[in-house]
């Protein structure tokens, strides 16, 4: 590990108050961390937290949704935490420190427990994930769910900048500097005073949302009652016809999907990318699943010299045979975004 001089009074969160220690009691945090929105709650809050929604999230700070234990991805997260740190630590010199869970000063609703403080003054969030959400962090951006997180951070603590490191697939770290943007974070605040106000302490729940789905379905999987009488008939007819008429426009839409897919894959035949001029309209790289069956059939001689007594060799294969490897890779058609 990279030892680095730390800068003198660096660790100050002039902003906030500390609830409770980074080496609290497990027990201590579920009950606190209820208690106000929290650095992973403000994306939901913000909409743009593809795993959880603004319904399942009010469940949960009114007591009505039951503890949920700690998922395989949840606690892989948890122990590549203190590995990516100490990445971003080899890599930068940068100092960090944990610190727990604090409480805005001027907005008690608001709390955040930072991965670790930077000793330049910021703060760094650390994060995990794999190949098929890698795009998110491209050509140096930062996903939308992380720079959301961090500006509630610095809200919170009054820190100047986050840092925010991501490791994709255990292989590829990355990290990026995001500077505190008030504008953001006015927007924010205000977006989550209102739902703390609206639906938390006014005990109503806030419209539902496609990804509140599962977690309906999980609330409500046990029967207890043959039958019961709609609150709301009304209401209930409009959600079964609502679901009717999306189910007609979900096929109508898959039709209409593939013939443009089929479309973009002739107009871009053989080629990585398709340009107009100097711009990149969309690209169709092999970087997609490793087709292991075709490939063993197609070179089974290839194949044995990388066989392991459960299946081939992807890693070795990709070190030793590039060019082959690429070959039996998926090829996924991927529109450029608009910057």
């Amino acid at each position: 590990m990279t030892t680095t001089a730390v800068r003198p009074g660096t660790w100050a969160c002039p902003d906030a108050t500390l609830v409770l220690p980074a080496d609290a009691p497990r027990e201590k945090w579920l009950a606190a961390r209820r208690a106000g929105i929290g650095g992973s709650d403000a994306s939901t809050v913000a909409g743009v937290n593809r795993w959880g929604s603004r319904y399942e999230l009010w469940l949960d700070k009114t007591g009505r949704l039951p503890e949920q234990p700690e998922t395989p991805a949840m606690r892989m997260g948890n122990l590549l935490e203190p590995l990516i740190a100490q990445l971003f630590t080899e890599e930068t010199s940068i100092a960090t420190q944990r610190k727990g869970l604090m409480r805005s000063r001027a907005r008690t609703w608001q709390q955040v427990s930072v991965d670790r403080l930077t000793d330049d003054h910021g703060l760094l969030e650390c994060k995990a994930t794999n190949w098929r959400l890698a795009e998110e962090w491209d050509d140096g951006q930062v996903a939308d769910h992380a720079e959301i997180q961090v500006q509630h951070a610095l809200a919170v603590t009054g820190r100047s900048h986050a840092w925010v490191a991501v490791l994709i697939d255990g292989r590829d770290f990355r990290f990026e500097r995001v500077e505190r943007d008030e504008r953001l974070i006015e927007v924010l605040t205000d977006m989550e005073d209102r739902f703390w106000r609206d639906h938390v302490l006014a005990d109503l729940a806030p419209a539902m949302e496609a990804n509140a789905l599962d977690v309906v379905k999980d609330l409500y999987a046990t029967v207890v009652l043959d039958a019961r009488q709609a609150e709301a008939p009304d209401v209930v007819r409009d959600a079964l016809a609502r679901r009717e008429s999306a189910m007609k426009a979900i096929k109508t839409a898959e039709v209409m999907k593939a013939i443009a897919e089929a479309e973009l894959i002739e107009a871009v035949g053989d080629a990585e990318a398709l340009l107009d001029g100097e711009r990149t309209l969309l690209t169709r790289k092999a970087n997609g699943t490793f087709a292991a069956a075709r490939f063993a059939a197609a070179h089974p001689d290839v194949a044995a010299q990388y066989m392991t007594k459960a299946a081939l060799d992807l890693d070795r294969l990709k070190d030793e045979r590039p060019d082959l490897y690429a070959q039996y890779r998926a090829r996924v058609l991927r529109p450029t975004k608009e910057k």
